[in-house]
């Protein structure tokens, strides 16, 4: 199983239907629960950190108010209160022994909403996120029947069983919680045109055509590398992760209505993971060796979520206090993306400010 936090993902919606606040939420409450009757896992509790016990104790739903309008909050989005929007705090232990999903709906002030999603990770990953979303979407808007909806499968674990594992190895690794220093996240947004250009930039014989994570994860990857030299007056060496969806890369491939948590770390090439995975574990101890950890969540279906009322206008995370961590999200039009990024507090002021950064990407700019 992953690590013990709960994933994050906020959907906000403008205000576009003339049925009453008290009628949606009672609407969502009820389809909730008939969706769970499918994604039942989701209304269990983890036992022994390798089974999901199928109990029907419940998944958790709440209501907020927001004291302002959607629109204003958009115009200039604070990421740093965005976990307000969320059930649960992302590093909370009852990721692990808690409810494995919880809902909150927040109402603003002029109607629109906000849909808050706290998953557990250790059962359920981005992709299991977006089939559930979707499918609790499709059941909420009541024009599409049953049978218009794909089932979820949830058959991952007897293909990677889950391993037996000490008691403390479902923690985030080493140097992921900030003890010396403060972790900030910063939002970075890249427009289709100038991913264009960075993919132009780096395409060559090897790489004829890279895609748009790519190039992206390349030039942050960079500039981390430069902020933290001139942070530290030296060069450290690092190791940059990428997280993949495994669904389309096994062979034979899974259904892309496979439920579960089937990602896996990808190095830069098979010969660099060979060489470090018996020092791995050593080395994310070390102040010698810098990790980043990307993973991407881009093609998932987020802003194809109907529940009745229309898609919605904009979708993110929130501040993950987790060192050098990167997601990387659609923009609404589907071809921009949008880079959440955690870093220490010293080192993303240099980051930031980096004027071959600043070329491609627009820090936090107005939802549009």
């Amino acid at each position: 199983m992953a690590i013990t936090i709960y994933t994050p993902l906020l959907l906000f919606f403008p205000n576009t239907e003339s049925t009453s606040k008290l009628e949606i939420c009672e609407h969502l409450t009820e389809s909730l629960a008939k969706t769970l009757t499918h994604f039942y896992p989701l209304a269990g509790r983890i036992k022994g950190n390798t089974v999901v016990e199928c109990n029907d104790d419940g998944a958790e739903f709440f209501k907020a108010q927001v004291s302002c309008s959607l629109s204003d909050f958009l115009e200039n989005p604070a990421v740093e209160i965005l976990e307000q929007f969320l059930p649960a705090e992302i590093l909370s232990k009852e990721a692990g022994s808690g409810p494995l999903l919880l809902v909150q709906v927040s109402l603003f002030e002029c109607g629109g909403m906000a849909l808050g999603f706290s998953i557990s990770h250790k059962i359920a990953d981005a992709s299991t996120l977006s089939i559930f979303i979707n499918w609790w979407a499709q059941i909420t808007n009541t024009s599409i029947t049953d049978s218009e909806v794909t089932l979820p499968e949830f058959g991952s674990a007897s293909l990677f069983p889950p391993l037996e594992k000490s008691s403390d190895s479902s923690q985030p690794p080493a140097r992921v919680y900030s003890k010396n220093h403060i972790n900030i996240t910063r939002r970075f947004v890249f427009d289709g045109a100038n991913i264009s250009a960075l993919q132009s930039k780096v395409a060559n014989s090897s790489v004829p055509k890279p895609t748009r994570v790519e190039p992206i994860s390349a030039l942050i990857w960079k500039c981390a590398i430069e902020a933290s030299t001139s942070k530290s007056g030296s060069q450290r060496p690092s190791v940059f992760s990428q997280y993949v969806n495994l669904r389309k890369r096994v062979v034979p491939p899974l259904p892309e209505n496979c439920a579960g948590n089937v990602v896996e770390t990808i190095f830069g090439s098979d010969e660099a993971w060979q060489g470090i995975k018996d020092k791995y574990k050593n080395l994310k101890k070390s102040d010698d060796m810098e990790f980043y950890s990307c993973t991407s969540w881009c093609r998932f279906l987020f802003y194809e979520a109907d529940f009745g009322w229309g898609k919605p206008n904009w979708v993110s995370i929130a501040s993950v206090s987790i060192e050098n961590i990167i997601v990387m999200l659609d923009k609404r039009d589907g071809n921009g993306i949008e880079v959440w990024l955690t870093m220490n507090q010293e080192t993303m002021a240099l980051f930031e400010s980096n004027a071959e950064l600043l070329a491609y990407a627009t820090v936090n700019p107005s939802v549009t």
